[in-house]
């Protein structure tokens, strides 16, 4: 079915929070007084001018003409009133970026490594440049998140990692996620993201594996992927 784009859709479609607002209901006052308004329909496009604010007052004449619009004071109030609300919430997600920034900046260096090598990853892997699933499963959207991963232990880690793993394999089929899998086992035998030594993986080794083993009070499961992400990186190492 074709949409019938009007003023009315127009301003049924605005936010909530700027529905509220003393202006918007002015502006919806003169719809409703106004038998001309309620007659005007429009294309795609020019609903999308209108509701992303996207025509200046100078241009104003020439917008009317080009898509056969009334004169009328609603336009320019509420072009006016989108454009500063839109102004507003850039603003506040921009604060909000940085603050979720300077937060992840207080993380462990070695986490702050993981999470940027994870993204720089998928930005090499994917045709646009973009990494949408790190985006999406990876990097904190909130403060809350920040500080949920605060409190992360490893096996959080390991478990968010085969998450983007598996995500990745979905989104990028045929991809060589290869370089994700040595990330993980050096994550979890705690070796820096760059060349080591057979002799720095042995030490790491010994000392993690009597940390977790199960005859010492340490978790199976856990002392299991230690052995794997070992056997891993000796084999990758010789390679």
């Amino acid at each position: 079915m074709k949409i019938k784009y009007s003023i009315f859709l127009l301003l049924k479609n605005q936010p909530l929070k700027l529905k509220k607002t003393a202006d918007f209901k002015n502006i919806v006052s003169l719809y409703n007084n106004s038998p001309l308004l309620k007659k005007v329909f429009f294309n795609r496009k020019c609903y999308s001018i209108l509701n992303n604010a996207k025509i200046i007052p100078d241009k104003l004449k020439e917008f009317y003409r080009k898509y056969k619009l009334p004169q009328h004071s609603l336009f320019p109030l509420f072009l006016k009133l989108k454009k500063e609300f839109l102004t507003a919430a850039i603003k506040k997600k921009t604060e909000k970026e940085k603050l979720i920034l300077t937060l992840m900046r207080t993380l462990p260096l070695n986490i702050q490594d993981f999470i940027k090598n994870c993204g720089k990853f998928e930005k090499k892997i994917s045709n646009n440049k973009k990494c949408t699933v790190w985006n999406t499963v990876i990097y904190p959207k909130s403060k809350r998140k920040v500080f949920q991963y605060k409190n992360y232990n490893t096996s959080d880690w390991l478990e968010l990692i085969n998450k983007y793993i598996l995500l990745l394999q979905k989104k990028y089929k045929n991809s060589d996620l290869e370089y994700l899998k040595r990330l993980s086992s050096l994550f979890l035998l705690e070796l820096p993201d760059g060349d080591y030594t057979i002799e720095e993986l042995k030490k790491k080794y010994r000392i993690l594996s009597k940390k977790y083993h199960p005859d010492l009070g340490g978790e199976k499961g856990y002392f299991n992927r230690v052995n794997s992400a070992y056997d891993y990186l000796v084999k990758n190492k010789k390679k």
